[in-house]
């Protein structure tokens, strides 16, 4: 890594005091944010600012205080939450303690004096929050009152939906539409106001908190997360895929109902075992309550594979080695990370028509977008057999700004 001083002199930077806030923080993971929180983090800290992170812990790392200690080039201040659990463990609690946890997090007054105390030790120019449930989302108020440059992320739709989730339609029923859902996102509104600048990485998330008067004044930027992929990998193997026999469909993520994955092995083994789809596999990557119905469902179909969780390189390797990746996702998502790490490689994409996933898609011209139903996406594959020798040529052309620029230029 190149010295601050060096990079300040040749004048490729201007040098900023940067803090990441966010819930959780590898190795604490359980979604997309925190790994994006993490890569940004490391490489603004590579490009020669001061970063520091703000995050939470469970009690038997930290118990009642804290620990702080670099990672990466990263100091991260591991602070205990202050709620009912660590946010990481909230599927061991029934509905009831989730909703006490989630009402007190709104008022997490121990917490947010901590990110108050600490905030005002650091002096960073700029203070870029993320996810923050399972915290104190008194937060932004801190950011406010201390008068620093506020950028938020929103990763998902989970400040208008407590949950975070949302199937397609469900989007007017009583949890999500109801009274409790209107004076949560008031609540959320009235603390969260206008930051200086909020980003996603989907058009669609901007339009969606848009729509519910969220961020009225603020700067609303699409910056897609698109970290330290080289464009070149897409062709470093571009005939992997024709090496396989079989034509190959592959599945990487959650098997749970939502994600489409009981609905795509369903219609893939009927069509295999009519004769509609030969001389083919489909390949399931990935873990989740779900999993017992799916080998189930797969138990007749020699064509259908379940390989559990892969570590990234060899999920890299089978991408490459696929004819098409299938996102069946029947949730509102924003920007799917193995959309992207798919495009990236150089593989097509067939995507459900729901949230943000279909405009990586289209951005690249790299692949196809499904109705987010059953009839569409039988018809979808039926499709696919029936013209493989265009699908197996199509590369899709990803041409997406680096991330970490684009998050300088709006920090400066």
């Amino acid at each position: 890594m190149a010295s601050r001083e060096a990079l300040a002199q040749g004048g490729i930077i201007n040098l900023m005091k940067i803090c990441y806030i966010s819930n959780v923080y590898p190795p604490h993971v359980r979604g997309g944010a925190e790994r994006v929180v993490a890569q940004l983090a490391r490489e603004m800290s590579n490009r020669g600012h001061h970063v520091d992170v703000l995050t939470s812990a469970p009690w038997s790392e930290v118990e009642f205080g804290e620990i702080v200690r670099e990672e990466n080039g990263v100091r991260v201040h591991r602070m205990f939450h202050w709620t009912l659990y660590f946010n990481l463990f909230s599927a061991r609690f029934p509905t009831g303690v989730r909703l006490i946890n989630l009402i007190w997090s709104l008022i997490n007054v121990p917490f947010a004096l901590r990110v108050l105390l600490k905030l005002r030790t650091l002096k960073p120019d700029v203070v870029h929050t993320h996810n923050l449930a399972g915290t104190s989302f008194l937060i932004p108020l801190v950011v406010r009152a201390l008068h620093l440059k506020h950028v938020h992320t929103v990763h998902d739709i989970q400040l208008a939906v407590a949950s975070g989730r949302m199937l397609v339609d469900d989007e007017f029923d009583w949890v999500h539409a109801g009274w409790p859902a209107r004076v949560f996102q008031s609540i959320q509104r009235t603390l969260w106001r206008s930051p200086s600048v909020v980003t996603a990485p989907s058009e669609w998330l901007l339009k969606f908190y848009q729509s519910k008067k969220y961020f009225r004044q603020s700067k609303l930027e699409c910056v897609r997360h698109y970290f330290g992929v080289p464009a070149a990998r897409a062709t470093e193997f571009p005939q992997a895929h024709i090496a396989r026999e079989k034509f190959t469909l592959l599945y990487v993520g959650q098997i749970v109902r939502a994600k489409g994955v009981l609905m795509l092995i369903r219609q893939f083994a009927d069509l295999f075992e009519r004769g509609e789809f030969p001389d083919s596999e489909l390949i399931i990557v990935g873990t989740g309550d779900d999993q017992k119905s799916a080998e189930a469902l797969a138990t007749s179909c020699d064509a259908i594979q379940i390989v559990g969780a892969l570590d990234s390189s060899r999920v890299a390797h089978l991408m490459r080695a696929s004819d098409v990746i299938v996102v069946p996702s029947l949730l509102y998502e924003n920007s799917p990370t193995v959309v992207i790490e798919a495009l990236a490689l150089g593989r097509p994409v067939s995507v459900s028509n729901v949230g943000g996933a279909a405009e990586l898609v289209q951005h690249a011209d790299g692949g196809w977008v499904v109705a987010p139903n059953e009839q569409a996406w039988r018809e979808h594959l039926t499709w696919l057999s029936n013209n493989r020798q265009s699908v197996v040529q199509k590369i899709p052309l990803l041409h997406v700004p680096a991330a970490v620029p684009e998050f300088e230029k709006l920090y400066g």
